[in-house]
């Protein structure tokens, strides 16, 4: 599994690195946000690990760009009171970790967040439990029908990108069906009625697209 990290403490960055390797996991070091930006061109991480006290106006527009793909972020932290405001950052799944630390604290965390996104997506502020089949946004219950729920899901495993409403259909309703897809255009328009208007997207001649915010 791919794990992007950015650590300035060249030392810490090593001693990390060293524990994920030794336990499988692939890892690649960077000590800048602009080399994790050119990183991420290069790979899809299924974890980011980022120290907290990077310069936010670079670290916002970096994050903003891993929320569509729902891949987690591990903080590293001294400051255990910033826990909530960290986690009020990132609308995606995200934890924190405060040094000093050990190696089995760090796997046990990123074992904990790969757990959790299997279990979970995510796009934006919108939420979905795959396990239990509930759904949120900025944190609050989103009360969908059955019906909603599938296809906010058909529609959030691939965020920001356009979904045709045959796929639609076929992945949230279980059959293709020529003349069915207006069920498709109703169910929409009461998924838009509580995510917001703005958040699902028409494609003209296409179909939908779940937009991160």
């Amino acid at each position: 599994m791919p794990i992007l990290l950015i650590e300035k403490d060249m030392n810490l960055s090593r001693r990390i690195q060293q524990v994920l390797v030794r336990h499988g996991y692939d890892c690649t070091a960077v000590h800048h946000v602009e080399d994790a930006i050119k990183a991420r061109e290069e790979m899809i991480p299924d974890l980011v690990i980022l120290n907290a006290r990077m310069p936010w106006t670079q670290c916002h527009p970096f994050m903003l760009s891993l929320e569509p793909i729902g891949c987690p972020i591990l903080f590293v932290s001294h400051d255990e009171t910033c826990r909530d405001h960290l986690l009020a950052l990132y609308h995606a799944i995200a934890d924190v970790i405060f040094r000093p630390f050990d190696g089995r604290q760090l796997i046990a965390k990123v074992e904990a967040l790969l757990k959790e996104t299997k279990e979970r997506l995510a796009c934006g502020d919108i939420q979905l439990d795959l396990t239990q089949k509930t759904a949120s946004k900025d944190g609050k219950p989103l009360e969908l029908t059955a019906q909603e729920y599938a296809l906010l899901e058909a529609l959030m495993q691939a965020p920001d990108t356009a979904v045709s409403r045959q796929d639609l259909l076929k992945t949230a309703w279980g059959y293709l069906a020529i003349g069915e897809t207006r069920t498709v255009d109703v169910h929409i328009q009461r998924l838009r009625r509580k995510l917001g208007n703005e958040r699902i997207e028409t494609v003209y001649r296409l179909g939908y697209k779940l937009r991160p915010a």
